[in-house]
């Protein structure tokens, strides 16, 4: 089981496009906000499944501070998962 930490940003770029950042190097171009968020806590989610890593996705707001919006801990192919999502 692996204990590596992968860290899923949502950030702005431009004036209208948002961005995924993953462990603040590959990025990965949205259209909007929402649909970076959803990317990036589906893809957490799955590397979570897939390797047992923990993982976190971390959204910019309007005004530059970063919130977090949800971790994966737990391990992978049935092993004890748990899920925080900020409500």
């Amino acid at each position: 089981m692996s204990t590596s930490m992968t860290i899923y940003e949502v950030v702005p770029h431009a004036s209208s496009f948002w961005r995924l950042r993953i462990n603040g190097a590959h990025e990965i171009a949205f259209p909007n906000r929402d649909i970076a968020r959803a990317a990036a806590r589906v893809r957490a989610r799955r590397h979570n499944q897939d390797t047992g890593g923990h993982a976190e996705v971390w959204v910019a707001r309007r005004d530059g501070r970063m919130d977090r919006e949800a971790v994966f801990v737990g391990g992978a192919t049935g092993a004890l998962c748990a899920e925080w999502r900020r409500q």
